[in-house]
Parts: structure tokens; sequence; C-alpha cells
């Protein structure tokens, strides 16, 4: 229940004609993970298929500018996952090439209605940028009654046209000009000032030198030449790109048909890939996979009946130690949503415990602690179904679902146990309901505090020592039985001894002397073990010069286990704390909303008002503080005493297909 998965290694020996096809059958089945053969089988060359490869690049670069210039969009829910298309398309078990020859002639169909089209737009934008540009040009000199063919060079003047943003300074450069100019100005057009300037065409170097080291933007001009025939032009321009832009309209029919061909091509290009994962002779093909073991049979009788029995298959069990084995968690439905808690963090090697059946039960536990109220632990559970339900094809988010169905489910009953409606104990409920709902049948955390925080204490010192003794567990799982022993072992009998001592004992100092026998074996023992841990380590092969070295290593071990293990336990009393908090909050709650109730009128409306609004705030509010802390529970209290998280994720190839269905699934 706490290992991951067994994995074994694939090793198929396949005639060349039928590699391509066994490969695709990995993807539809989506149960191996391909090994790179050249790390055994350093003889075979790899089979690289790096022509298929750039034409399928290509044909990918193609479509995708397709489907931008097209806005072809992909249907999703609510959640942002891809919706399966209905009507998919069905493709016969052809050959790559053929495959790819038809996407070649299906593109170049569609390309050549959708190119041109695309390409006389995007001239008839930049045709439209320069007439807008003339167009605003004609209205400034219109404006200064300045008719455009008077704009340049004459027999004997030189007169330019532009947009200035400070009038003063122009002013005073004009100034140093010994000859006549005329200035014209028009009105302030976006913070600039249009401007025509003529002068003595004797001038003209002066003139130009002076507009340059001012923000001169100069008219350009433009063919057309007046404003009639600019917006005659632009009319049509518009006339035909709306012709243009219908043709592109009635191409978007293509859409499905695009998405599904970039779904081949992609395929195509991810099995010609694994070609460099694979060892090949002149004849054969050798590919290597991980595999969970109990899907072993399952893909050997596949690969049999894709090769037609041209086929050697071999499972090998992994003896290597230094070999990197994939870790696949394979908890039960219940479970499994819990695991993306424990990814978060990062994944258990391949012989480490997994954390997430534990795990599946403690975090709900710790926040239904801190947030118990049977009316707000109802909303959860409904709030879950609700995320579970709409997102049942977004994994991620349905797993969040579903831990949120389940942290509401405790939060449910521990508000039953401390009888906490809505906010409300059961000594409130009088005042704000009327009459008594729910009765305390626990520990209700505002009534019996320190009651409480000692429970939560010792639910904190089970927690820590569950760690060490999954530590315990892998460290002996992977032969480090003397390591195991000498520290989560010695660890966990301080850690137990010192707690039963103290709890039996209370910190009676006389009781402690009294019974110095049990301290030395609860504590003391242990801790000197700890303090030579070192040394018993080395003990063939020390020598007296070291010993010093390593009594002072095992003197900042047994200060940092001191230490750890007192803000370990001390962290669980955020459980109640929080629980604490949650009562707190709608405590202040009910009485700001029972000052509004004095108001004439409308005191119940705004009564009612306040509480669902403000109960909305505080669930969301404290709903986020508690998962958070249960993580940091977990996370930093628990996980830090066991947990390495230096698995590496077992990722099978997989051909998701959401618009075409191959020969063998239709």
């Amino acid at each position: 229940m706490f290992r991951s998965a067994e994995m074994v290694k694939v090793r198929v020996i396949v005639l060349k004609d039928y590699t391509e096809e066994v490969l695709k059958e990995f993807g539809r089945v989506g149960s191996i993970q391909i090994k790179d053969v050249r790390e055994e089988l350093n003889d075979l060359p790899p089979d690289v298929n790096e022509k298929r490869i750039e034409q399928c690049s290509n044909l990918l670069r193609r479509i995708y500018y397709l489907i931008d210039v097209l806005d072809i969009s992909e249907e999703r829910d609510m959640f942002g996952s891809l919706k399966y298309c209905p009507e998919k398309i069905s493709l016969e078990g052809k050959q790559s090439r053929e495959h790819l020859d038809n996407v070649e002639t299906s593109m170049s169909e569609i390309e050549g209605i959708v190119i041109p089209t695309v390409e006389k737009i995007e001239k008839l934008h930049e045709e439209v940028s320069v007439l807008k540009r003339e167009r605003f040009e004609l209205r400034c000199l219109d404006d200064m009654r300045i008719q455009p063919p008077l704009i340049g060079d004459s027999k004997f003047l030189y007169t330019v046209a532009g947009l200035i943003n400070d009038r003063e300074r122009l002013m005073n450069l004009l100034g140093d000009i010994k000859g006549e100019f005329i200035l014209k100005e028009g009105s302030e057009r976006d913070g600039k000032i249009p401007i025509v300037l003529s002068t003595l065409k004797g001038d003209k170097e002066k003139i130009d030198y002076i507009l340059s080291c001012i923000e001169f933007e100069r008219f350009v001009g433009g063919k057309v030449g007046n404003l009639e025939g600019v917006n005659s032009r632009l009319g049509e321009i518009e006339r035909e790109e709306n012709t243009l832009q219908e043709k592109l309209t009635d191409a978007r029919k293509y859409g499905k048909n695009i998405l599904a061909v970039r779904e081949i091509v992609q395929i195509e290009k991810d099995v010609a890939e694994l070609g460099n994962m694979i060892g090949k002779t002149g004849s054969v093909s050798v590919i290597e996979g991980w595999v969970p073991k109990k899907k072993a049979d399952e893909l050997v009788a596949i690969i049999e009946e894709t090769s037609k029995g041209n086929s050697v298959v071999k499972i090998i069990e992994p003896k290597k130690e230094d070999e990197v084995i994939p870790t696949c968690l394979d908890n039960s439905k219940l479970i499994k949503p819990f695991e993306v808690i424990t990814e978060t963090f990062g994944l258990p090697s391949y012989k480490e415990l997994d954390p997430t059946p534990l795990l599946a039960f403690t975090f709900p536990l710790f926040f239904g602690m801190m947030f118990g109220d049977a009316g707000q632990g109802v909303i959860l559970i409904l709030l879950g179904l609700v995320i579970a339900y709409f997102a049942r094809k977004s994994k991620s988010v349905k797993s969040l679902g579903i831990i949120i169905i389940a942290c509401g489910i405790f939060a449910t009953f521990f508000g039953f146990m401390y009888g906490d409606l809505f906010g409300v104990g059961p000594r409130e409920q009088e005042k704000v309901f009327g009459g008594v709902i729910l009765d305390e049948k626990w520990i209700n955390p505002m009534h019996s505090p320190m009651d409480f925080l000692s429970i939560a204490i010792y639910i904190g010192i089970i927690h820590v020592g569950i760690g060490l003794i999954m530590k315990f567990i892998n460290m002996v799982s992977e032969g480090d039985i003397k390591e195991a022993f000498l520290e989560p072992f010695t660890k966990l009998w301080f850690y137990y001894g010192s707690v039963a001592f103290i709890t039996i004992y209370g910190l009676n100092i006389a009781e402690w002397i009294s019974n110095i026998q049990i301290l030395a074996f609860a504590s003391f023992l242990p801790i000197l073990i700890i303090l030579f841990t070192g040394v018993i380590k080395h003990l063939r092969h020390i020598s007296i010069k070291e010993i010093p070295a390593l009594l002072s290593e095992g003197g900042f071990e047994v200060f940092d286990t001191l230490l750890l293990f007192l803000s370990n336990t001390i962290s669980y009393s955020r459980i109640f704390a929080l629980a604490l908090v949650h009562a707190g909050l709608f405590l202040a709650l009910f009485a700001v909303a029972e000052m509004f109730m004095e108001i004439p009128a409308v005191g119940m409306m705004l009564y009612l008002l306040v509480v669902v609004l403000g109960t909305i705030a505080i669930m969301v509010l404290e709903g986020l503080i508690v998962f958070l802390h249960s993580l940091r529970l977990h996370y930093y209290e628990w996980f830090s005493k066991f947990f390495k998280a230096t698995g590496i994720k077992y990722q099978p190839f997989k051909a998701e297909r959401i618009y075409t269905t191959t020969f063998n699934e239709g």
C-alpha cells in the first residue's frame, strides 16, 4: 500500500518493418516509458529519422500559421481542459509516409486559399496606413488653407510642412535668420502644432538645419493628393477587405480538419523522435522501456499482435543498484487525488515509501480539526462536488475538488463533535438561532482550550513518530540496517521515551530524580548513542585523532535533534490556535452584525447581509489559511523526517488523440 508500482524493464527486438507500428501502439496504450537504448547497448547505433522529424517540424510550422491567421480555437471546459471531439476523424493503419503525404496535400489546398488572401489583406493594411497618414496631412493643410502643390521647391521659394512640439524654440531659432520667412500655424492636434514654413530658396539649408534641431515631423505627401480621392480609395479598400475577410471566414470551416492534421503530424513527429532512443541493425530494431509490472503481460500481447509474431520480448527485473527506475505512484481511487499534494513536494524514489496513503487521512484530519464547522463543512463538500464534476477531464483540478470534499467531510464531522454550526457554538446557538441545534459531543476548543491543545500536541507527537518509523523502514529496505538503528530508531527511542516519561511524571524535578533510572533509559541513553553515532559508524577504521571531531559532530546532532523535536512538536499547536481563530472570528462577526439590528426598518436586512457576506469572506480567507497550514505540517514537520523526494516521475509515451482515432480504436 505504501510502495509505488513495481516496475520492470521491457526489451523488444522487432523486425524493422514493424517498428513504426509497434511504437504507435505504445503511444495508443500509453503504458511504457521509452528508455534510451544507448545507455546499455553502446554497439547499436540509434534509429534516427532526421528527415521525417524535419518534415514534421515544417508541417507543424505551416499548420500553426494557419491556426493563427484563421483564429482557430479549441473547445475547452470552464477549467481549461480540451473537450474531446464527438466526431473524430478515423485513420486507417497507414504508414507514416502516407499520412504525411496526405497532410501535405490537404495543407497545400488550404494554403492555396488562405495565404494569397492574407497577403492581399496585409498589402491593403499597408496602403490604408499610408492613406490615413496622407489624409491627416491633407486635413492639416486644408485647415491652414494651403494647397498641397505649394509644398516643396519652386523657382524662388522653399516651403516645408509638418508638426512641431515647441513653437517658442522654433521662433527663437528662426530669429537668427537674416532673410525673410513666412510661418503659418494650424490648430493643435494630439499635442502637436501643424506648421507651414516658407522662405527664400537660398535659405533652404538654414531652415533644414533649424528644423533638425527640434522635434519636427515632416509631411511626406502622398500619391493621391486630395482628400476626396483619399476617402474614395479608403472606402474601396474597406469593401475589398470585407470580401477577403469573408473568404477567410469561409476557410474557417476547415478548422476541425486543421486541428486533426496538427494532431496527426505531432504524433508522427513524436514517434520519429523516439528513433533517437532506439537501436537498430540492418533488419531489426531494439526498443527498451519501463512499464508497471501489472501491465507487462498486456503490453507483451500487444507487441506480439502488432508485429504478427516477428518480435522477441524480454521482461527484465531491475537489479542494478545505480539504475534510475521511474516512480509510478499506485494508489486506490480514493487516495489517488492526494498524490498531487505529494508530487508538489516531490516524488519518492522507487524503493522509498509513498506517504500519500497516510497523507490522504492526516491532511483532511488536520484541516477538519482547524476548520471544524458542521454548516461550513457541508458547503465545502458541495463546492468540492461541483469542482470534481465540472473538471472531470482536468486531473489536477478534479483532484483538488476531491481533496476539498474530504476536507469538508472532516470539517463537518468535527463541527458536529464541537457543536459548531456556521461559527456558532452550542452556548451561543440559543441567542443566534433561538435554540440549541447541535450539542457539544466532544471537546470544544473555545470551552476546553487546554484539553484541546493537549490533544493537538499528542497528535503531532504521533505524526512525527510515524515519520521516523517510515525513515527506519526506508533505510532498512535500502540495506542501511546499521544506519537505520543508529539514526531514526535511536531518535524515535529518545522522542517517545522522553514524551512518555514527561506524560507520566510531569515536570516535577523531584519525581525525575526519584526515577532517574527510567529517565536514563528513556532519554539519556539514546542521547549518548546519538552523540557517539559518528564514532560507532567508523569504529573499525577510526583513529584517536578523529574522535574529537566526530564527537563534536555528534554534539551538534544532539543539539539539532533536541531543538528540532521541540519546534516540530510545538508547531502542531497551530491546530489548536486556528480552531480558536475560527470560533473567534465568527463571534466577532455576529457581534458586529448585531449592531446593525438596532437600525430601524432595515436592521434585520442589514444583519443578514453582514452575516452572509462575512461568512463567505471568513470561509474563503480562513479556508485558504487552514489549507496552507495543513500543508506546512506535512511538508515541514513530517516530510522532513523521512522523505527524500528524489524520485523520477514515470512518464509513459502517450499519443493522446482529441480529433482523430486509429483503426484499432475505431
